[in-house]
């Protein structure tokens, strides 16, 4: 029998998804993918104004989001920090990449509020400045879930989800790594590349947090 608006409507896919607007993450990488859709068709030559007029809205509106976030990754870098020391009192190499990823995610966080407001005119900084330190904090934190991912895979303590988790951590690596300054020659890579690689990085996460959602909603129509 053909699905009808009204019992599409009330399905557990349309449950999660408007669940998943209400939560910042969901809406940020949604967000994420759209803006980079609309990078790409700027670069292509695509509805050049307007298109690019509303990539600018999605990055603004991303930062908007991330106002103040700093507060929570805060939290995460004390968490990180009591739990990764063993029992000897000694850290090892993965649980310290654990502390430096929470510290580079708190780092990002203000360095994107601080890059916003200075664009915005609300307070005097050197955006550029502040925005190359942060497309470095991004680096380091993909480069670590990229390294995570990679010794689960051969450690064999992977998940069904850990290639997609290496595969969207790389092309968060690319898609942030010409704004780091640290590769001068990959200035000469297409202007689209970028926003393809944060396109499908974006695309990835949305995916699994969609999924979960839904899974989580005909759980709970389950029971």
């Amino acid at each position: 029998m053909a699905a009808t608006p009204s019992s599409f409507l009330k399905s557990s896919e349309v449950a999660a998804v408007s669940s998943l607007l209400g939560r910042v993450e969901a809406v940020d990488k949604m967000a994420k993918v759209g803006m980079n859709i609309a990078k790409v068709a700027v670069s292509a030559g695509v509805g050049e104004g307007g298109v690019a007029r509303l990539a600018k809205s999605l990055a603004d509106g991303r930062s908007m989001m991330r106002m103040g976030q700093w507060v929570k990754s805060s939290v995460n870098v004390q968490d990180s920090v009591n739990t990764v020391v063993n029992k000897e009192g000694s850290m090892g190499v993965l649980p310290a990449l654990k502390v430096i990823r929470s510290v580079s995610d708190m780092g990002y966080k203000i360095g994107d509020n601080v890059t916003f407001l200075s664009k915005q005119g609300v307070i005097e900084a050197d955006a550029p400045k502040w925005a190359t330190a942060t497309k470095r904090l991004q680096f380091t934190m993909f480069g670590i879930d990229a390294l995570n991912a990679s010794v689960a895979l051969m450690n064999s303590t992977s998940t069904s989800r850990t290639p997609a988790v290496l595969a969207r951590s790389v092309f968060d690596c690319l898609m942030v790594l010409q704004g780091t300054k640290w590769v001068p020659a990959y200035d000469s890579v297409p202007s689209w590349f970028p926003s393809a690689c944060g396109m499908a990085s974006g695309t990835i996460a949305a995916t699994h947090l969609i999924t979960d959602a839904v899974q989580s909603e005909r759980k709970k129509r389950e029971q």
